[in-house]
């Protein structure tokens, strides 16, 4: 299981509204929140659009938007494999 932490979000200093759109809508927040350490309740709400995606924190943004990256390169490499 990949784990990204809030602290490994310095190390990546870019943050993408459509990556982390695209997570929110193929995980679920209590997977996300085991992986990311941010609470699965303000996962939830995003969700929900409770929270606008506009109005995310900044260090949660880019640890969402590397999850993000992660998880479609873990499909992409399903995909080759099934071919």
């Amino acid at each position: 299981m990949t784990t990204i932490s809030q602290t490994n979000a310095s190390t990546s200093t870019k943050a993408d509204k459509d990556e982390v759109k695209w997570l929110l809508e193929n995980e679920t927040a209590y997977r996300i929140s085991q992986q990311t350490g941010i609470s699965e309740s303000t996962l939830a709400r995003h969700k929900k659009g409770n929270s606008k995606l506009g109005n995310m924190k900044m260090d949660n943004a880019i640890v969402l938007t590397k999850l993000a990256k992660e998880k479609r390169k873990e499909l992409a490499k399903k995909a080759k494999k099934k071919k």
